[in-house]
């Protein structure tokens, strides 16, 4: 008679922790008298795992991320509008036009910024270039009549960083903190069906339990392996089939 080992599921990451349940409810499924034996801690379980699966999912996106694409989208036009038009008024006749397009055009170029930079960098370079142009070069702003688009731009650039902060607060104190949670609900399910059925096997005293429980065990000796890193003796019958990619 074999029995189904332990493993320290907290040691996973969230994308081996969600894919070592899944590779279980796979194997559950996949073997009916093992079912009915947990029917009730398997429906548990089962619930448990897709209520991770959801959280997972609001760990990655929610719904402030449409927010900063779009404002981004927003400021990246009208910054990129912005530069155009210095460069258009450096072309145009008239001493002040010309001095203060030469201006803005060094301090676009010194600033460097391109649209497709990181979110974060590009949110503090325009934050500092927009600073500078409502202060140290406003004079020249206004000669070139871009004070309604530097407005525009600064109002588009707190929209993105207004937007970002929300997200990272509601991912830190919602998302994490909901995950962990989740995980903690699919881990005491998972070891109540696993007592469940290792007191089945002690109690009918059969090998019948013995492929499936081997099965588990080779999974479980996967994961120690690749996700936890742990250095434990191979599985009695080894896994024919590849276990699915874990994601770190």
């Amino acid at each position: 008679m074999t029995e189904i080992t332990t493993i320290s599921l907290d040691r996973l990451s969230n994308g081996a922790h969600f894919a070592f349940h899944a590779d279980v409810l796979a194997a559950i499924v996949d073997n009916p008298k093992v079912a009915s034996k947990i029917a009730r801690e398997l429906q548990v379980y089962q619930a448990a795992f897709e209520a991770e699966r959801e959280v997972t999912g609001l760990s990655r996106k929610n719904f402030h991320t449409d927010e900063v694409s779009k404002a981004d989208a927003e400021r990246s036009r009208l910054y990129t509008g912005l530069k155009r038009s210095v460069q258009a008024f450096g072309r145009l006749s008239g001493e002040e036009i010309q001095e203060a397009s030469k201006l803005l055009t060094q301090l676009l170029k010194d600033y460097n910024i391109n649209v497709k930079d990181q979110l974060n960098k590009k949110s503090g370079l325009l934050t500092s270039l927009l600073g500078e142009l409502r202060d140290t070069y406003s004079g020249q702003v206004a000669v070139l009549s871009l004070t309604p688009f530097v407005d525009q731009l600064y109002l588009a650039n707190e929209r993105v960083r207004i937007a970002m902060a929300v997200r990272n607060q509601e991912l830190s104190t919602k998302g994490i903190g909901t995950l962990k949670k989740a995980r903690h609900v699919v881990d005491e399910a998972y070891r109540s069906l696993v007592k469940r059925l290792n007191a089945y096997i002690l109690v009918e005293e059969t090998a019948d339990y013995d492929p499936f429980a081997n099965l588990i065990n080779s999974t479980i000796v996967h994961y120690k392996r690749e996700a936890i890193g742990q250095k434990v003796a191979a599985p009695i019958e080894p896994i024919a089939e590849p276990h699915q990619t874990i994601v770190e």
